[in-house]
């Protein structure tokens, strides 16, 4: 089973390849022959907030494709997203999943093959625990063999707030790693394999890392001088590191700081990641040779933290000149 991958510059989310979007008022005759799609996700309408109330808008119209893994897509409409602190949580997850639902049962009646529900909600940052208990009650409502997956927003993943939003969302059975946090392996390594304890967690090397993360731990692993697979036959160290399970979360903790490279960061723990539908990790683009022979997709996220990806939000002080990639996309002018 290949799986979902999250990289944390970065969140990667992971479905299989190629994937294609649809308006809802676009008409396909055959989607899989033009754009060879094997799995659609389409745009199925919008959710607004007036008078107190969570309502469906924009539905989708026309016949549906039946010939793919079809993935509906709802987002939120700016009156929902503002009133997004005030709106009740079990109201707005009640109406995605009745809509979905409904949605899907007229999907059938054209043959269509229905296997996830996406929400594509612009959520604040400092509401992502809310977005997650909302997201919590949906998942709980669904049916069982129905997929539910999110996009997402820069500013959620900084390293912290992934792990945190991926907590309050309950994605048990994820993996997460590498967190750099010496004192945390070391409270492990005292405690022992087994124990469980709380645990602060990430946050500790200035404002740029977030704020950290208090877990109740198990500590699953201990390796003394841990490393990975590095760029070409390198061996990347990772120092003494842990395996702690968090929320239905498996964590790898680090006391080198450095970016993951290759699954064995997390196997050579002894984690499997087989079966997992999610992994995340925390790089920028040199993951992509280790993970992608078992992702099925990948899309990498520009993340705020020590290591801006966003080159034109940076505000250089001495560089005088700035068209330069990726800064400026074709700063040649070659097209």
């Amino acid at each position: 089973m290949k799986r979902l991958l999250f990289a944390v510059t970065i969140l990667a989310a992971i479905g299989v390849s190629p994937v294609r979007a649809v308006l809802p008022d676009e008409v396909m005759s055959d989607p899989a022959k033009e754009a060879r799609a094997r799995v659609l996700f389409m745009r199925a309408g919008q959710f607004d907030f007036g008078a107190g109330h969570v309502t469906r808008v924009r539905a989708v119209k026309g016949r549906v494709p039946s010939n793919v893994e079809l993935h509906l897509v709802y987002n939120a409409t700016p009156a929902l997203l503002s009133e997004f602190e005030r709106v009740d949580e079990a109201a707005l997850a009640r109406a995605a999943v009745e809509t979905f639902l409904a949605d899907s049962e007229r999907a059938s009646k054209d043959g269509a093959r229905v296997a996830g529900l996406q929400l594509d909600f612009d959520v604040p940052t400092r509401l992502l625990a809310r977005y997650g208990r909302v997201l919590k009650t949906a998942r709980a409502s669904l049916p069982a063999n129905t997929r539910l997956s999110v996009t997402g927003l820069p500013t959620w993943m900084s390293a912290d707030a992934t792990l945190r939003a991926m907590l309050d969302a309950d994605l048990r059975g994820a993996a997460f790693g590498c967190v750099w946090d010496p004192m945390s392996v070391r409270a492990c390594a005292e405690a022992g394999v087994g124990a469980t304890f709380p645990l602060r967690i990430g946050g500790k090397s200035g404002e740029a890392s977030g704020d950290p993360l208090d877990v109740i731990a198990t500590v699953k692993a201990l390796r003394s001088n841990h490393d990975q697979q590095g760029l070409g036959p390198s061996r990347a160290q990772l120092g003494d590191a842990a395996w702690i399970e968090a929320g239905g979360i498996d964590v790898i903790l680090s006391s080198a700081r450095t970016q993951v490279f290759a699954p064995d960061a997390f196997t050579g723990l002894g984690m499997s990641l087989e079966g997992r539908r999610v992994v995340a990790v925390k790089s920028s683009r040199h993951f992509e040779a280790g993970f992608k022979p078992i992702a099925d997709r990948i899309v990498t996220v520009a993340t705020p933290g020590a290591i801006q990806m966003d080159f034109a939000a940076i505000a250089y002080r001495r560089k005088r000149v700035l068209d330069f990639f990726p800064r400026v996309p074709d700063p040649l002018g070659l097209g």
